[in-house]
């Protein structure tokens, strides 16, 4: 499918919450997008930026990170992010009008939001904890996936030496 003119020109998003909207999104670091924000999966993909808007007034510009589609609730659709910067003033000169009627992020505002967030004051999303087990945990875990007993399960550890042979 082809870009229609409007997706070839937005970079983004321009999401209004109220504030506990916004706290979860915060915490989350992602959110699922309400209705009225419509465009195609090639678009989806081009979007990087969104801009968030609580009560009016601007809080903070996100980097997108990945997207999620849910085939369960007819294609609703969550941004995931990676960065959140709170410097917005650049921003809320840009777009200072009618701030309620706006739900794109245009090329135009491009530069503006890539300086905010590569500002040193960017947060970055923390990579996460790797998934850990104990010995038990690891074993009941393998015994589910194979349904068997967990009895049946011995998991042990092995150093493997390498470039070194044994000689006999």
């Amino acid at each position: 499918m082809v870009l229609t003119y409007l997706e070839k020109e937005n970079i983004g998003l321009i999401l209004h919450l109220d504030d506990d909207e916004y706290l979860k999104l915060r915490s989350s670091w992602e959110f699922k997008l309400p209705e009225g924000y419509d465009f195609s999966f090639e678009a989806m993909l081009k979007y990087r930026y969104v801009a968030v808007a609580v009560n009016d007034e601007w809080k903070v510009i996100a980097e997108i990170s990945d997207w999620r589609l849910s085939a369960i609730e007819s294609g609703q659709r969550t941004v995931i992010f990676s960065k959140f910067s709170e410097r917005v003033y650049l921003l809320s000169l840009a777009i200072s009008k009618n701030l309620k009627e706006n739900i794109w992020l245009h090329n135009s505002q491009k530069e503006i939001v890539e300086k905010s967030l590569i500002d040193e004051s960017t947060l970055v999303r923390p990579c996460p904890l790797p998934p850990s087990l104990d010995f038990e945990e690891a074993s009941r875990a393998v015994a589910r996936r194979y349904g068997v007993s967990a009895d049946q399960v011995q998991i042990s550890i092995h150093r493997l030496a390498h470039g070194v042979r044994a000689e006999s």
